[in-house]
């Protein structure tokens, strides 16, 4: 539960980032 729950945050986190950085370029 712990594991899946920090992988989903952590492809949360990549997700925003890569879209900041798509809307920024």
């Amino acid at each position: 539960m712990g594991k899946v729950e920090g992988g989903m945050k952590c492809v949360k986190y990549l997700l925003f980032i890569f879209n900041f950085i798509f809307w920024v370029s």
